[in-house]
């Protein structure tokens, strides 16, 4: 009786600890990149905007805009893949880098892509203040390298 009790108690320990299964990520938990954002230090503007979730994909774009120089942009959409999300970046219309969602947060989302290079890490959260923060990380030339960026959003 002893031994069946002390089982017992081992068994209830261990569902104690045990954590239920978490449910797949959907667009719903990131729309709150919906909008259009705008930062602008000096005469150089960066824009983001993104569009509700709808059919299974959100679609943003961004463009950077500053006198004198060529303007840059970015097609950027976030995808419901069978149990997560993926983050698909095409700098300048070119073909698509996939950056799967690794870390979701309230508020933060963070993507990740296997491999070296610049980025490999993409994080979009909402501060304080409720300004969107993007992030990207990598490296360059082996080196540990980072861009950040803070938009209000626009009204």
């Amino acid at each position: 009786m002893r031994t069946v009790a002390s089982l017992c108690f081992v068994v209830m320990i261990g569902f104690s600890g045990a954590r239920a299964a978490e449910p797949p990520a959907t667009l719903a938990d990131v729309a709150w990149l919906t909008g259009a954002w705008l930062n602008k230090t000096g005469d150089a503007e960066v824009e983001e905007q993104w569009m509700a979730p709808k059919g299974g994909l959100m679609l943003g774009l961004n463009r950077t805009t500053e006198p004198k120089k060529p303007s840059a942009f970015e097609f950027m959409r976030i995808e419901e893949r069978e149990k997560s999300l993926v983050f698909i970046a095409q700098p300048g219309g070119k073909s698509g880098t996939e950056f799967p969602l690794v870390e979701l947060k309230a508020k933060q989302a963070k993507f990740v892509r296997k491999g070296k290079g610049f980025p490999t890490t993409i994080t979009y959260s909402i501060d304080a203040k409720e300004r969107l923060i993007g992030k990207i990380e990598g490296d360059i030339d082996s080196k540990p390298a980072s861009m950040e960026w803070t938009w209000d959003k626009v009204k």
